[in-house]
């Protein structure tokens, strides 16, 4: 009886752990309506895809000013593959997925990193990283 209680509180225990994990295909989502927002000059719609620490970080205007300046030096987006999906639930930390993309453009080529939470009960990304190959 003791073993049968003591499985069951471990199972419930590992239950409620699981729930906390991310769907890799809304984290894709995500990150795919930024990428396509950035190219197409959206640049408050990719904002609101940021999270709030993120958007916090740094004025609205000083980041269109960045996003001017990568289009301006990466040219027309082309188009975008996901390399990498890596579900993360570390111990005593927010779950997150963690995503590479290879991003084709006219001009040059990226290699873009995210990093996708759920923040304020919705899927945002709390990280990026823009390297061009």
């Amino acid at each position: 009886m003791k073993k049968l209680f003591l499985f069951l509180i471990i199972s419930a225990l590992f239950t409620a752990c699981q729930s906390d994990k991310l769907n890799d295909e809304q984290a894709k989502t995500v990150v795919e309506k930024l990428i396509n927002h950035i190219a197409e000059a959206k640049y408050e719609e990719a904002n609101s895809l940021y999270s709030t620490d993120f958007q916090n970080a740094e004025p609205l205007e000083a980041r269109k000013l960045k996003f001017d300046q990568l289009n301006s030096s990466l040219g027309k987006l082309i188009s975008m593959e996901a390399t990498e999906v890596k579900n993360e639930q570390p111990t005593g930390e927010e779950s997150r997925v963690t995503l590479t993309y290879s991003v084709k453009h006219e001009k040059i080529n990226t290699r873009e990193s995210f990093v996708v939470i759920k923040d304020e009960g919705e899927y945002r990304i709390a990280a990026h990283n823009v390297v061009s190959e």
